[in-house]
């Protein structure tokens, strides 16, 4: 197994760098970052991870506090809610744009002031980590789950047995990763998750340093054309020659690990 820092001092050695000074030292994570975020999004072997869930459905909760001319509404439960779930007042829906403890951001500042028991259809499926989403699907293999990058254009009410596209996004205030679906299911369906690994720092890369080979061959060629050693042509024709032929190997198993 492999981390990013041991990864690091693999790369190191290979560019036989004893001892860096600050600008190589930040060349080098620059260089591992990038090779890292390619290889992995390209879909190495081994690279990505998969599990299953289903969305939490229907909150019923009572809001708390809300001034009218203003956006922001306080519930008593924001339990499992993410951006761009509904809240449904009455027979007024709303697109909640933000969520901060027991706080909902609307966007848009709304006239009246809001009061009662309240909805929340929850679309979300919180995610382990930030690493990219490679494919989404219904357990049962009934259909896939197609990514959708305007979802809130495409009609962000509607609700369904199953969805039929879904959008990765990032709460800052959660500071969690999740996916919305769309439609926002209204039943338990479970959705199967295709996700990248994460690259933490010191995060163990559930995989053999063979299958990480292509990364530092990478991140090799990232440092000899951002120190002017290697033209970019040709780290575009040697990048699509060798890790081509690096991520061949790794899937056949034709190349043993340490």
């Amino acid at each position: 197994m492999a981390t990013i820092s041991s990864l690091r001092d693999s790369l190191k050695s290979r560019l036989g760098l004893a001892t860096l000074t600050t600008a190589e030292s930040s060349r080098i994570d620059e260089c591992l970052n990038g090779a890292v975020a390619r290889v992995f999004s390209d879909g190495l072997p081994g690279l990505t991870e998969s599990y299953v869930g289903s969305v939490q459905g229907d909150l019923s909760t009572t809001i708390s506090a809300h001034v009218a001319g203003t956006a922001t509404v306080t519930l008593v439960s924001t339990s499992g809610v993410f951006p761009r779930d509904i809240l449904t007042v009455g027979a007024t829906q709303y697109l909640i744009r933000a969520v901060n403890g027991s706080d909902v951001d609307l966007g848009v500042p709304v006239t009246s002031g809001l009061t009662g028991t309240v909805t929340v259809t929850r679309r979300a499926l919180e995610l382990p980590h930030e690493g990219q989403v490679v494919g989404v699907g219904v357990v049962d293999g009934r259909s896939e789950v197609l990514p959708l990058i305007d979802a809130d254009q495409r009609a962000p009410f509607e609700t369904a047995a199953e969805p039929s596209h879904f959008a990765q996004f990032w709460s800052a205030d959660q500071d969690k990763s999740y996916l919305s679906m769309y439609p926002a299911p209204n039943t338990n369906t479970q959705i199967i998750v295709r996700q990248v690994r994460a690259n933490a720092e010191d995060a163990d890369i559930d995989a053999p340093y063979s299958m990480l080979e292509p990364v530092l061959t990478m991140a090799m060629r990232l440092y000899l054309t951002f120190s002017s050693a290697l033209d970019m042509a040709g780290l575009v024709l040697q990048d699509q020659r060798q890790v081509a032929d690096l991520k061949h190997q790794a899937h056949d198993r034709s190349v043993r690990s340490r």
